[in-house]
């Protein structure tokens, strides 16, 4: 009898340990149940926002594409602005080249020495009531210059 009360002692130690750990397991497996609904919307957050950066990146690409573009053809507009206007800046040298050659003769006449007596007379011929000239300069002390 002590042995049976042993025994069943020990069947119901037993029933109450699997009891306690079917009721653990259930507990695990409820909590285990929640965090796993939890992380599916989170990932299914995740996911949603994941997209929507996804799809303003593929816009920034393509405007990024767009402005290169743009950037390349202003670029080479620039370099033919660059190289139409040195030609031009070139070609107006070359005029203003051959034109200082063509009025050589003038140039040099026109850097002579004017007389400051001459000047002088220049200036009562051509005064006013006031004695001011209206043409020539009345603070010319030496020779005229160009």
């Amino acid at each position: 009898m002590i042995i049976n009360q042993y025994l069943t002692a020990i069947k119901i130690g037993i029933v109450v340990v699997v009891v306690v750990a079917l009721g653990t397991m259930f507990l695990m497996l409820k909590t285990t149940k929640a965090e796993k609904n939890l992380a599916i919307l989170n990932l299914k957050v995740v996911s949603e926002a994941n997209e929507s950066l996804k799809l303003s990146l593929d816009t920034e690409r393509k405007q990024r594409e767009q402005v290169e573009i743009l950037l390349a053809d202003r670029a080479k507009i620039q370099k033919e602005l660059e190289i139409s206007t040195a030609e031009r800046l070139r070609k107006k040298n070359r005029e203003l080249a051959a034109l200082r050659k063509a009025n050589e003769e003038t140039d040099t006449y026109l850097s002579l020495p004017v007389p400051t007596a001459y000047l002088e007379w220049l200036r009562l011929q051509t005064s006013n009531k006031n004695g001011n000239s209206p043409y020539v300069s009345t603070n010319v002390v030496g020779p005229a210059i160009h």
